[in-house]
């Protein structure tokens, strides 16, 4: 096989630690839709695909970069001697963004909004639509692409590594960082959040014992930090990690000791009737009068998705809806939080003063 045909959208690097004795060489895993956990399958062809990023190798060798820098920074936090810097936190932050716009599921995603906008927009018109790329190397790049796009849009989210003391181990998956907002789902009761909203947080397991958290520093609080690291000694905490995992993996869970696979699928049983039909919501809304604020609209009755001449449409993704939360991150007693009544909702300062600046 040419050298870099197998592309992987969970890197090696970031498999490894959760490997059999760290090796690199075999994982463990339970296989989601045949519901059975596999022991020593082969870490090489996970998550990889021929090409993904293309046969040039550009790109392939542009997130190579991303990856040694990502596994020299979790060697420093599993060390006793060395302390991460600020550069290693944001590039932890940076990988979990890079991480989760770069997955199989991600290219998905993007596929699935890119023909719910295209059939929205031309149902009802006795037109040829036009053709649509969604081939999946260009859904790939658009979704890598909107990493690039969105990255300054989280560099203020504080960086927080978890050390878990428990017996239990954290897991893992094919499309492991999660992003979500407590805030929006907890507090507003709305999944209709995007990278730029209030209370966001990434969580992104690093080892059986380590996970990072980014999150709104002006929404939550994590006590009892030191320095960037919290130690969690309650099980039921790692089991509310654990079970972000659940809800997003694809197909395959990935665990550490074998000894651990019934407690994993028992757990994923639990969990899976709350694993989310879809990853977005495509809404059309159509003309409804005029108000003192400009013109008004509805969501559109089915007809009217097919016969309406002007029509609104709204992508909202989707994100997982955990049964319970990491008990550390906390709401602040004052939450911050902007919004001036748009369809935005409810920012963070950064992008609020981002926006402002640029009216």
């Amino acid at each position: 096989m040419p050298d870099y045909k197998r592309q992987h959208y969970v890197p090696r690097c970031y498999l490894k630690p959760f490997s059999l004795d760290r090796g690199g060489a075999a994982i463990n895993l339970y296989n989601i839709s045949r519901d059975v956990s596999v022991s020593n399958a082969s870490l090489k062809g996970q998550c990889a695909k021929d090409y993904l990023y293309g046969a040039d190798l550009k790109l392939e060798h542009l997130l190579q970069y991303f990856e040694g820098e990502y596994a020299r920074i979790v060697r420093v936090i599993e060390s006793t001697t060395d302390i991460p810097t600020q550069y290693d936190l944001e590039m932890l932050r940076d990988f979990s963004l890079l991480q989760y716009s770069r997955t199989e599921m991600a290219m998905k995603r993007m596929r699935m909004m890119f023909e719910g906008m295209h059939n929205a927009t031309y149902e009802g018109y006795p037109v040829t639509l036009p053709k649509l790329d969604i081939s999946e190397r260009t859904m790939m790049l658009r979704s890598i692409q909107s990493y690039t796009d969105h990255r300054e849009s989280i560099t203020d989210l504080k960086v927080c590594v978890v050390k878990n003391r428990t017996q239990m181990d954290f897991v893992t998956s094919d499309d492991p960082a999660i992003f979500t907002s407590r805030y929006y789902i907890q507090r507003l009761q709305q999944n209709n959040f995007g990278l730029g909203s209030s209370g966001a947080v990434f969580f992104l397991p690093l080892s059986p014992r380590l996970l990072v958290i980014c999150y709104d520093c002006d929404m939550y609080i994590i006590p009892n930090r030191r320095g960037c690291y919290v130690s969690t000694s309650s099980l039921r905490d790692v089991s509310a990690l654990n079970e972000l995992q659940y809800l997003k993996a694809a197909e395959n869970i990935y665990f550490s000791s074998w000894n651990n696979r019934q407690q994993i699928e028992t757990e994923f049983h639990a969990t899976a009737p709350h694993r989310p039909d879809a990853w977005c919501r495509i809404s059309v809304f159509v003309p409804d009068g005029f108000n003192q604020m400009g013109e008004r609209h509805r969501l559109a009755t089915d007809e009217e998705r097919s016969t309406s001449l002007e029509r609104l449409i709204q992508i909202s993704n989707l994100h997982p809806e955990p049964s319970r939360w990491f008990s550390k991150l906390r709401f602040r007693n004052s939450p911050r939080t902007f919004s001036d009544g748009s369809a935005a909702g409810h920012v963070r300062r950064h992008i609020w003063e981002t926006r402002h600046l640029r009216s």
